[in-house]
């Protein structure tokens, strides 16, 4: 039973439906248990390990962990060697010892998801280190130190939301003198000497191990809908997909004390391929620099290499980043190190060397596309007076260890991430069989408020008919069905506010009547006076406002009925006269309404015939171009668009970059008191709506010998109504070609838009002619 339950259990490991991988940034923290295969020559026998993993994964992908691992109940195994040592020494035997191995390091993590199961690769570098117990009683525990390099592969089962359970294998591979464990703590042993002449051998351990893994942070991307997708990408995006940032750097490298290379400072500049808002490689190019108070000039020290890049925040806030990486400190002919203490004029010549780097960061924003950063960084170089090379080094003792500084300005070039539409579309798809049922209402309610529009129409007609006939019965017919086709206008037009049109009744009812409020023919005759008046006098009404009050009038006129018995008594006690017929009065009070409509009418035809006659004169007067979508636009944005036809035109008009900001790239020679090729960037900020743009400039030139400059320009862009846009621009800067000097410059050039920027050609003469440059490049605007 119990082993029935046992693989009921495991085999619910492998069918969870659970997805635990996370976005964003989050923190991994895996306890572990495992076992390990030592080499033979080690001396160590094979035992258990346990420890534990904490670091930081980098969306789905990456992860960057530490690594702790420490052994239970190893002991010492002496083989082949007591054998050998018998031999020699007839009866001979070691005394094992109990040993104790932990191992403290770095990996990389690369997962490869695949659903549910998911494999991984490893690899990673740390130190390991064996500590042997005394064999005496108050003697000193012999501890030896050995970096090791490590590769592996995993697979992790997702058990839950943020939990996985991982089981990976790994081969670890070091460098150590075979015989060191065979020495006597007591330093009492006769084959000391034997031991001592042994070489140092490469060897290799095997490991197993199993745990489980938690992540805490980021999100878990299967319990997000697409619309929750849609608005985190909106905040978290700067620059939309896979781009590319230059950097313009300076540093600062404190050497250790006993290492022969003088601290001194680096200028050169990074070059970032991001693959995400999280992870990048990173690739930099640093010379060293002499500068002092009279002079500047490079020193025959520089330093490359390739960095990771982990981001811990989305690009729109405050950015913590960490950097794992490495390179080459060149030390070129010429290059003089440290001043000897014990022989003053005269200075090391240290050699070129490998390094690792790690260090931690931080980036401030400064606009999409610009932000300034600085980091902290350690270097690793192998010790100048150890004759060895990478693949021959034991432990750390023949390091050394360095720290760097640096800062930089870095440039992203990329479009800016619009994800506007995606959050509608998301939006759109969550609410899409609800957006359908009311948009087919609508379309329901409009064929109805259509045929009702086509009903008023005819109306119109038949009005104006009676009214040429002076019916005025028929008239009144009419405008009582105009109302009631109103109210069911309304009705289809409002289907949910039901109570306010019951409140107005089918005015074709008799029951309606009781809503009225009854005139006498005078009080009605005043009413329609005073209205009249008004809209005459009223300027701010146009007439067809005039003309809605005046048909709204002559209904209610023709809606009063007969004239109550109370008010004829007071008609002659008012007027002196008897009372005319109520006929005859509204008969009276509908002409002279529609009298005034009449008039109404007409001033509205002449005006809309005056307005015609204008835009006719307008469109004579105006030398417009009108194109169609696929014809190149050249008109200005000043002139006017009319269309010419009844179809539909597009009128365009050419952009250039006033007042625009961005940033380019360029080529080109440089020809004068120095021949080299340029390679550099710009940066493009517009003054105010002006036509100038502040326009800096950093360049490294490539010859004879590696040279760079530093320029701040203003430039001028020249209006036109075509794709070019010429510019004419004044600046200085600091140039280091031929030799270092301060320069004027004067610049001259063209742009010619080009999709979401401009490509552009300049030539620049800096210090009168003594150094020429021709320029080709792009223009990224934003």
């Amino acid at each position: 039973m119990k082993k029935q339950l046992l693989l009921l259990a495991l085999a619910g490991l492998f069918i969870t439906p659970a997805q635990a991988q996370v976005e964003d940034v989050s923190l991994i923290v895996t306890p572990t248990a495992g076992y390990n295969w030592f080499d033979k020559k080690s001396t160590i026998d094979n035992g258990f390990m346990y420890g534990g993993q904490v670091g930081f994964g980098f969306g789905k992908i990456i992860e960057l962990r530490g690594i702790y691992e420490r052994s239970a109940n190893l002991k010492q195994n002496f083989g082949k060697y007591e054998k050998d040592i018998q031999g020699v020494f007839p009866g001979f035997n070691f005394q094992g010892r109990n040993v104790k191995v932990t191992r403290i390091g770095g990996e990389f993590k690369a997962n490869i998801p695949t659903g549910i199961v998911s494999p991984y690769i490893l690899v990673g570098t740390g130190v390991q280190t064996f500590k042997k117990e005394s064999g005496t009683v108050n003697g000193t525990d012999e501890k030896l130190e050995n970096l090791y390099g490590n590769a592996g592969l995993g697979f992790k089962v997702n058990l839950g939301q943020r939990v996985t359970f991982n089981v990976e294998g790994r081969g670890y591979v070091y460098n150590m003198n075979a015989s060191s464990f065979l020495y006597d703590p007591s330093g009492t042993s006769s084959f000391d000497d034997w031991v001592n002449n042994q070489e140092r051998q490469r060897m290799f351990n095997w490991g197993v191990n199993a745990g489980l893994q938690f992540y805490l942070g980021g999100r878990n991307e299967k319990y997000l809908s697409p619309l929750d997708r849609a608005y985190l990408s909106r905040f978290n995006n700067s620059v939309k997909g896979v781009h590319v940032s230059l950097a313009p750097v300076a540093a600062y490298m404190k050497f250790n004390d006993k290492s022969g290379f003088k601290s001194t400072t680096f200028l050169g500049g990074d070059l970032e391929v991001n693959f995400s808002d999280f992870v990048g490689l990173k690739g930099y190019y640093y010379q060293a620099a002499n500068i002092s108070k009279d002079r500047f000039r490079f020193d025959y020290l520089s330093m490359f290499g390739l960095d990771f890049v982990g981001r811990l925040n989305v690009p729109r806030g405050i950015v913590p980043y960490v950097t794992v990486g490495g390179g080459y400190l060149y030390a070129q002919d010429g290059y003089t190190g440290k001043e000897k203490v014990l022989m003053p004029g005269t200075y090391e010549v240290p050699s070129s060397a490998y390094y690792a780097k790690g260090g931690v960061g931080l980036e401030i924003p400064l606009s999409t596309h610009v932000g300034l950063f600085g980091s902290a960084n350690i270097l690793y170089t192998i010790d100048e007076n150890e004759q060895t090379d990478v693949l021959g080094i034991r432990s750390v003792d023949q390091l050394r260890q360095h720290q760097m500084y640096n800062a930089g300005l870095r440039i992203k070039i990329g479009k800016k991430a619009n994800t506007r539409t995606a959050v509608n579309d998301a939006f759109d798809d969550r609410y899409s069989g609800k957006v359908n049922e009311y948009e087919k209402q609508i379309k329901d309610y409009q064929k109805q408020i259509d045929a009702y529009d086509a009903r008023e129409e005819e109306l119109k007609k038949e009005l104006l008919d009676a009214y040429e006939k002076n019916d005025t019965l028929r008239m009144a017919e009419i405008n009582r069905e105009r109302e009631v086709n109103q109210v069911k206008k309304e009705q289809a037009a409002a289907p949910k506010k039901e109570e306010k049109v019951k409140e107005k009744k089918d005015v074709s009812t008799p029951s309606s009547d009781k809503n009225l409020i009854r005139m006498t023919p005078a009080e009605l005759e005043s009413l329609i006076e005073k209205t009249i008046r008004e809209v005459e006098s009223d300027s701010a009404i146009n007439i067809e406002s005039r003309l809605d009050r005046l048909e709204q009038l002559l209904i209610n006129s023709n809606r009063q009925g007969a004239v109550t018995p109370q008010t004829t008594q007071d008609y002659q006690q008012k007027t002196g006269a008897p009372q005319p017929a109520v006929d005859d009065a509204h008969k009276a009070a509908n002409d002279r309404l529609i009298q005034e409509i009449s008039k109404l009418n007409q001033k509205l035809e002449e005006q809309n015939r005056q307005i015609n006659d204008l835009k006719l004169k307008n469109a004579e007067q105006s030398k417009v171009v009108v194109v169609s979508p696929e014809t190149p636009a050249t008109t200005s944005p000043s002139q006017a668009i009319v269309p010419a036809t009844n179809e539909p035109m597009v009128a365009r008009t050419v952009h250039h970059t006033v007042g625009q900001n961005g940033v380019s790239l360029f080529v080109g020679p440089n020809f004068g008191s120095a021949t080299t090729f340029n390679m550099g960037a710009r940066g493009y900020f517009g003054l105010g709506n002006s036509i100038f743009q502040l326009m800096p400039e950093a360049y490294v030139a490539l010859g004879k010998k590696v040279g760079f400059g530093f320029d701040g320009n203003v430039i001028a862009n020249i209006p036109t109504h075509s794709l070019f846009s010429p510019y004419v621009g004044v600046g200085a800067g600091i140039h280091n070609l031929d030799k270092f000097r301060f320069s004027t410059n004067v610049v001259l050039g063209t742009t010619y838009n080009l999709g979401y920027g401009a490509l552009f050609a300049d030539y620049s003469v800096r210090g009168l002619f003594k150094n020429n440059q021709i320029a080709v490049g792009y223009i990224l605007k934003f």
